[in-house]
């Protein structure tokens, strides 16, 4: 939680990455060695804002790779323009992977926003290959 303040009215607290509802138990007995024990409490349900991890990571990883699809228009002969580019955004999706995967919680399953990320490098990656394709066959035709 660090330094985020908490704000919300009595059942609802705001953070900025979370949102935390307080929801009370009801009348609870248990029955416990033949005596009825009563119970009071409070859930704690948590859920995660998606909106940030969209602002962060969805819309600039996207835009990553529209942005490589720039390197198609720009002409074959002009080598450190075309390849600076194709390697810069080949580099800042690399970190932004090992910063997610540092980031984010453990889990068993498939992250989707990993996921994501390596389908955007894939991508980048591919439009690299392909500029490495077209040198080859210009080089020896």
């Amino acid at each position: 939680w660090g330094r985020a303040s908490l704000e919300g009215s009595n059942d609802m607290l705001d953070h900025p990455d979370f949102t935390v509802k307080l929801e009370p138990y009801e009348n609870l007995t248990y029955l416990v060695r033949n005596t009825n024990t009563s119970v009071s409490g409070f859930y704690l349900r948590m859920s995660r804002k998606p909106s940030i991890f969209i602002s962060m990571y969805f819309i600039p990883s996207g835009l990553m790779v529209v942005i490589s699809w720039v390197s198609f228009v720009v002409k074959l002969e002009v080598v450190p323009g075309r390849l600076g580019l194709l390697i810069t955004l080949l580099l800042v999706m690399n970190n932004m992977s090992n910063t997610v995967a540092s980031t984010i919680p453990r889990s068993g399953a498939v992250c989707p926003l990993l996921l994501w990320i390596q389908h955007s490098i894939i991508f980048i990656s591919l439009a690299l290959l392909e500029y490495f394709a077209l040198l080859y066959i210009s080089k020896f035709s």
